[in-house]
């Protein structure tokens, strides 16, 4: 789901023109390449992406790149308004626009074709209005998220992914389902294929597929980020469901998962510039130190409640460690990330990737961090709940909010 940020309504309102230069872009955007005095490693451009160079004063060293042809001709933030305003990504399946209804009534209420569009449909409350149409409106979700992550993004100045297989590094968040019961890998037969960049997982009954969308530095910590458009389909039925998902990686570590970095709506630079704040200040964590949080997971196995300790370290409100629980004894490798509120941990259970999904929220209430949330096994539908605390730093988490 796009995040309704503060401020995209006032981009419905306002002509193209009155708009120009509010996404905080440079105005003198160029195609990497051209004469703008930086230099880039070349084998940084991956097949299917353009390099971008949105602002020439940028000192990082690696380039904004993107994926689709008509990101390729940017040339400042004129462009990238532009483009929000009038590009139809839907134009080729769905030439009369999205279908999008306010549930539970039915039938269409608005029909959408641009990103701007989709951002008035937002603040009305509507959604497209079934399966099919979620498909339709995917290209339409993607397209304005790559155009936000232009209009906020830094070239990189460090990269986890240069000198790496992109394509082996994203088979780990998309392996072969799990078993819940012995977490080994299931024996069901699936298909691993990709092309280009993108990777593609079959079975008899699934597809789910990943493919990059942009690389650049998104959170504002010099490092490189991958945006990523997620997509699952059932083969005998309608359902389909695209996800947009933003990843990160350290050196030679394993990708981690950033939480609530995927810009939406053509954020305002002040207000993204504001979120990196939050969390290259590591939200309040105390950083490069060992913290440990204890509680139960309730398994839906067995209904039972176990007791479960996350011995994790922060830096950048990015999160590293492992887990263990009495129904799970061996210690688990975990990589992910924090929000203001929210928070994501992949946990690489066997040594071909990823095993689960942690997703829960987190507060800071009467001396005590609590995080709150569930477990969802790669190919499962259940979700194991978890609830677990530790005493807070000693900063509160309400002063971090003016810095």
């Amino acid at each position: 789901m796009i995040k309704d940020f503060k401020g995209f309504w006032v981009r419905c309102l306002m002509p193209p023109v009155a708009l120009a230069g509010l996404a905080g872009c440079a105005s003198t955007a160029r195609v990497a390449g051209s004469s703008d005095g930086v230099s880039a490693p070349s084998a940084a451009v991956r097949p299917g992406m353009h390099a971008v160079v949105v602002d020439p004063t940028d000192t990082g060293r690696y380039p904004l790149l993107v994926a689709g042809e008509h990101f390729a001709g940017i040339d400042g933030s004129d462009a990238i308004v532009r483009l929000w305003w009038t590009l139809e990504p839907a134009q080729s399946t769905s030439p009369d626009g999205v279908h999008m209804t306010n549930y539970p009534n039915v039938g269409s209420q608005m029909l959408v074709k641009t990103c701007a569009d989709a951002a008035t449909a937002y603040r009305r409350g509507l959604n497209p209005a079934n399966n099919l149409e979620v498909a339709f409106f995917a290209p339409i979700q993607t397209t304005d998220a790559v155009l936000s992550c232009l209009s906020i993004a830094r070239r990189a100045k460090q990269s986890g992914f240069h000198d790496a297989d992109v394509v082996e590094l994203f088979s780990a968040v998309l392996p072969p389902n799990t078993e819940r019961c012995s977490m080994e890998r299931t024996q069901e037969h699936s298909a691993l294929t990709s092309s280009g960049l993108e990777l593609k997982r079959t079975s008899e009954e699934w597809v789910e597929s990943i493919r990059p969308l942009f690389f650049g530095d998104l959170d504002g910590d010099g490092w490189e980020d991958v945006l990523v458009e997620h997509s699952e389909s059932a083969t005998q039925a309608t359902f389909h469901a695209t996800e947009l998902r933003a990843f990160t990686r350290r050196g030679t570590g394993p990708l981690i998962e950033l939480c609530d970095r995927v810009p939406s709506f053509l954020p305002f630079a002040e207000e993204w510039r504001e979120r990196e704040a939050l969390w290259n200040n590591n939200l309040g964590l105390l950083p490069n130190r060992a913290f440990t949080l204890r509680g139960t997971c309730t398994c839906s196995l067995d209904n039972n409640g176990h007791e479960l300790a996350m011995t994790l370290t922060s830096v950048d409100g990015l999160l590293h460690g492992t887990k263990t629980c009495s129904r799970e004894p061996r210690p688990i490798a975990m990589a992910g990330s924090l929000s203001e509120t929210q928070g994501i941990l992949l946990e690489y259970g066997l040594p071909d990737g990823v095993t689960a999904v942690w997703s829960f929220g987190w507060s800071r209430q009467k001396g005590f961090d609590r995080w709150f949330g569930g477990r969802r096994v790669i190919g499962g539908f259940e979700r194991d709940g978890f609830n677990a605390l530790m005493p807070s730093p000693a900063r509160p988490h309400s002063e971090l909010k003016g810095l």
